[in-house]
Formats: structure tokens, C-alpha cells, sequence
């Protein structure tokens, strides 16, 4: 009976970096674009009657983090609006863009900031944080000034955003 001979050391990482290719091919291709500063998780920029619209803001991080230095602001009011407050670890922060009509059904908002204005159709939003750095942004319609990737379709009127 004949020995099977074992592959050179060459072949064999030959095959490794094949094998490599292959499943890093094969995993989604925002496999490894994790966050890890606060992200836009959710905007209602359309609410229908009975709602209002709104921001939501994730944290993503094992860490507390303080809001100042944080800012927003979309197409229509193009200078940053500063917030305020923390956001706890893995959680969420709202931000109620109107200082009346809040719906007594709905959490309280963490924050409110009525002068920032969202167009229902075509719009974009950024987050900044400090000396003009973008943790994230989102865009929706046609021809936004702000977006990151794709814009998403404009949402019919009382549907968010959400991500």
C-alpha cells in the first residue's frame, strides 16, 4: 500500500490564503463595519396625524457618552444644532423635533430641538461631533445633500426610517 504524500508547506499555505479568500468572499459586505460611535438609528421626518416627527440616536458602545460636542443638522437647516445629555451604553436617545404635540402614548424625548426642520421628501441629516468629524448620516429621496451609501426611499407619510 502506497503512503499518501503530505502536501509542501508551500501548497499548504497556498490553499490557507484560497480558503481565506473564499469566506471572507462569502460574508456580508458590511461584515466589519461596525460602529463604534453614536449612529442615526431611527427619523420619522413625515408623521402622520397623531405622531410627531422625530430623531433617534444609538449607542453602540460598552461606555456612557456625553453629548457635548454633539451636533445635528439636515438640508433644510444646514447649521449644526448642538445636543445635550448623555446617551447610556447600548442605548437609545430621542430627540422630539417639535415642542408641542408630542403623543402622551410615546416615550418622553430625551431632548428637543424644534429648529431643526426635516423635508418629508428629499432630505439628509448629519451627526457631528466635535471639529467637523461625521460619525454618521442618513438621506432619503431623490437628490439629498446628505447620505451615506444609497439614499433611501422617501417614506410615506407616519413611516420611519429605521435602521
Amino acid at each position: 500500500m502506497k503512503t499518501p504524500r503530505r502536501p509542501s508547506a508551500e501548497k499548504r499555505l497556498h490553499r490557507l490564503i484560497g480558503l481565506a479568500v473564499m469566506l471572507s468572499a462569502a460574508l456580508p459586505s458590511g461584515a466589519s463595519d461596525i460602529a463604534t460611535d453614536i449612529v442615526i438609528s431611527e427619523v420619522l421626518p413625515y408623521p402622520a396625524d397623531g405622531q410627531a416627527a422625530f430623531v433617534e440616536l444609538y449607542n453602540p458602545t460598552d461606555q456612557d457618552t456625553n453629548l457635548g460636542g454633539y451636533a445635528l443638522s439636515t438640508d433644510d437647516s444646514r447649521s449644526p444644532r448642538a445636543l445635550a445629555g448623555y446617551i447610556p451604553a447600548y442605548g437609545f436617545y430621542l430627540v422630539a423635533l417639535a415642542e408641542e404635540g408630542w403623543p402622551a402614548e410615546w416615550p418622553a424625548p430625551d431632548f428637543v430641538l424644534p429648529e431643526l426642520k426635516l423635508a418629508p421628501l428629499t432630505s439628509g441629516l448629519r451627526l457631528f461631533r466635535g471639529e467637523g468629524e461625521e460619525p454618521d448620516m442618513l438621506g432619503w429621496g431623490v437628490a439629498p445633500l446628505y447620505w451615506e451609501g444609497t439614499p433611501c426611499n422617501t417614506p410615506a407619510a407616519g413611516e420611519s426610517l429605521e435602521r
